[in-house]
């Protein structure tokens, strides 16, 4: 009986913590979605889309491996350019590309390409959500 009870109190700590942890969720308990991919020499990428609030999106493209290079970016929301322009990688190697938009009905894709301008490496992706 004892045993019994062990495991039922050992079954309710385990769920408790793993209710508690959501990778889907950001804080706050907004969404999130996330990809990753490589470029085309030895770079990586990222693009998230994360729901903030009921009627916004916080849209990131990032990319890059070398500190202090410069990258030709750009980044559409479903479609339509949200960005263009050059950024410099920072002192992680990265540029990052933060844009906020109303969230539209339906499915939303990100997409976001680069070109190392020393390189010429090129990062091309793209991320969907339907929140």
């Amino acid at each position: 009986m004892k045993k019994i009870a062990r495991l039922g109190v050992a079954g309710f700590v385990a769920a408790t913590l793993l209710a508690a942890v959501s990778p889907a969720y950001a804080s706050g308990g907004d969404k999130e979605v996330v990809k990753r991919g490589d470029c085309s020499i030895s770079s990586d990428w990222k693009l998230r889309i994360r729901q903030d609030g009921s009627s916004r999106l916080d849209l990131e493209w990032e990319a890059g491996e070398v500190p202090g290079q410069s990258w030709q970016v750009s980044m559409t929301y479903n479609g339509q350019k949200i960005f263009s322009g050059t950024r410099t990688a920072g002192a992680d190697g990265e540029f990052d590309v933060d844009r906020e938009v109303a969230n539209k009905a339906g499915a939303d894709t990100l997409k976001g390409s680069a070109k190392n301008l020393q390189t010429g490496e090129t990062c091309n992706g793209s991320v969907t959500a339907d929140f």
